[in-house]
């Protein structure tokens, strides 16, 4: 009773606010959105799997790093492991000495812009995650997307065999499948797939976000 509307970001969050009781002229679309200003340009064609964000354990990178390390090792020489971020799980990661996996640090935004545009297929494992911005940045960089069924904005941003795939969030065989299933596409196939991630990641953007939250002044 004390609020008009629900500002929500996609379809659970949507079927969370009809549970308030808040009907469809009452829910409001596009609460989050990439910084669209940075994340503008289509990425080139690499193989390498890149994960983006906090080594902590409802992130999933032990179920990334362990289902990784069971591709073959030609398949992992052709195609490394990147991750980018910080936290608990790092030393875990380290103590494997893959040379296939490289860990570099935090990147402020430009920096992760620039890294991104190397490509690469782009991977969020969590347990889960309410939504996850970062998807939002892949898809706009034009980047194959791997998610788990743990993904909020894999509604949004992924459609399996089209963009991507996604595994069922917690089960390490199905994400090492996934993982196997990427190394053998054609590179004509990897590319289209980033190249429908991009029209997908141009769903959403900033004026969008906003405008729709200025809508409500016209209902």
């Amino acid at each position: 009773p004390l609020f008009d509307f629900m500002w929500v970001s996609g379809k659970p969050q949507y079927s969370y606010a009809q549970k308030f009781g808040y009907g469809i002229d009452s829910i409001i679309s596009n609460l989050y959105s990439a910084d669209t200003e940075v994340f503008n340009s289509s990425s080139g064609f690499c193989k390498r799997f890149v994960y983006v964000g906090r080594f902590v354990p409802i992130k999933a990178l032990d179920l990334l790093v362990e289902a990784y390390c069971h591709l073959p090792p030609k398949k992992q020489e052709e195609w490394p492991l990147v991750l980018i971020g910080d936290g608990d799980q790092k030393d875990m990661i380290l103590a494997k000495r893959n040379p296939n996996i490289n860990v570099l640090p935090f990147l402020q935004p430009d920096e992760l812009k620039s890294e991104l545009l190397k490509g690469g297929v782009a991977c969020l494992t969590s347990h889960k995650d309410q939504w996850g911005v970062v998807i939002h940045e892949y898809a706009l960089m034009g980047l194959p997307l791997l998610l788990s069924s743990g993904c909020g904005a894999a509604t949004e941003f992924l459609i399996p065999g089209y963009n991507g795939f996604m595994f069922r969030k917690g089960d390490v065989n199905s994400l090492h499948s996934v993982l196997q299933c990427f190394t053998e596409l054609n590179d004509a196939d990897i590319k289209q797939f980033g190249i429908n991630s991009g029209k997908l990641g141009a769903r959403i953007n900033n004026e969008m976000s906003a405008r729709s939250l200025l809508s409500v002044a016209y209902l």
